[in-house]
């Protein structure tokens, strides 16, 4: 059905093309960390701590209480896209400027100036929503 989607969002996240998997976007550090689970014939990478992702103090142990392993496929599967997310007029990008992530960065610089694309930074860790939920809903509500 076509125009069934209005807007799509990407919240601190990588911005693939057909055939990128997470793994190529990944850090080098995060690349050999999954490399090295696939070499000793895991199929599962357990999560990383919040801290990593710069997630505020207070929500840290919550957040940690929270996560759960994930299947390696869903780093080192292939994408395949159609073309679709091309025809979705509203796109909107948020960048957690408080994580380092070249990657992100990356994935920010390539929609920055797109037509139908819209980017804010916003002044926290990698997990927005819970570092700043009140703004990420005004975000959500006003561009999507």
């Amino acid at each position: 059905m076509s125009g069934a989607i209005a807007s799509i969002v990407f919240v601190d996240a990588f911005v693939p093309e057909s055939d990128d998997t997470v793994m190529k976007s990944a850090s080098p550090t995060t690349r050999e960390h999954l490399n090295e689970v696939v070499s000793r014939g895991g199929t599962i990478v357990g999560p990383l701590p919040a801290a990593v992702f710069q997630v505020n103090e207070k929500d840290r142990a919550w957040v940690d209480e929270l996560c759960t392993p994930q299947p390696i496929a869903t780093f080192s599967e292939r994408i395949a896209l159609t073309g679709a997310r091309e025809r979705i007029g509203k796109k909107l990008y948020l960048r957690a400027s408080g994580y380092g992530s070249p990657s992100f960065d990356a994935a920010l610089a390539k929609v920055r100036g797109r037509p139908a694309w819209r980017v804010f930074e916003m002044a926290c860790g990698h997990d927005i929503m819970i570092d700043m939920p009140e703004e990420l809903a005004r975000i959500l509500t006003e561009w999507t």
